[in-house]
């Protein structure tokens, strides 16, 4: 089964509303497997990725997960092609983060 394109809309700027000291960093892995998906040329997005990554006015960034990627946005995007699911992680948290009621948006479909 193919999956439908979906959006990860982070409303996030790395060094100053994501509460992560080192990096933050999103991957998806394989319903089936549980690994990562076959042949996949990326797995994932991260901190390190951001000068690459189209970014918002307000520093945020829109990650795509989508068997092909969305016109203009092959830097934003991680290939998917058949069910899956993401972890978002936080490298060296901030301390108080969870105090601070901060939270990740919801995955969108778009279409």
């Amino acid at each position: 089964m193919v999956c439908p394109l979906f959006c990860l809309v982070c409303p996030l700027f790395c060094y100053a509303d994501t509460p992560a000291e080192d990096f933050w960093s999103v991957i998806v892995y394989s319903m089936k497997t549980k690994g990562f998906i076959q042949g996949a040329e990326s797995v994932g997005r991260a901190t390190p990725n951001l000068a690459d990554m189209n970014a918002n006015d307000d520093g945020s960034v829109d990650v795509y997960f989508a068997p092909n990627a969305p016109d203009g946005r092959q830097s934003n995007w991680i290939p998917t092609g058949e069910d899956f699911f993401l972890l978002f992680r936080l490298y060296g948290p901030r301390e108080g983060w969870i105090e601070s009621g901060w939270k990740l948006p919801d995955v969108e479909k778009i279409n």
